[in-house]
C-alpha cells in the first residue's frame, strides 16, 4: 500500500496560490486560470493587451491511497 505520492506541475510564471486543487471520489483535479492585462496610452489611442494561461488536469487515484 502506498503511504504517499507526489505530483509536480511545471507552470512557468505561476505561483502555488494560482492553483485550485480538489479531491473527491478518488479523483484529484488541479486547475488554474490566470489573466493579465496591459494598457499603454498614447496620444489619441490606447493599446490593451490581454494574456491568459490555463491548466487543467485530473488523475484517478487508487482507492487505497485516499482517506476522505
Amino acid at each position: 500500500m502506498l503511504e504517499n505520492f507526489r505530483v509536480e506541475v511545471a507552470a512557468p510564471g505561476m505561483d502555488k496560490k494560482d492553483f485550485k486543487i480538489q479531491l473527491g471520489n478518488n479523483l484529484l483535479t488541479i486547475s488554474s486560470l490566470k489573466g493579465q492585462q496591459e494598457e499603454n496610452k498614447h496620444e489619441g489611442y490606447t493599446i490593451r493587451k490581454f494574456s491568459y494561461q490555463s491548466i487543467h488536469g485530473s488523475f484517478i487515484l487508487p482507492k487505497d491511497v485516499v482517506n476522505e
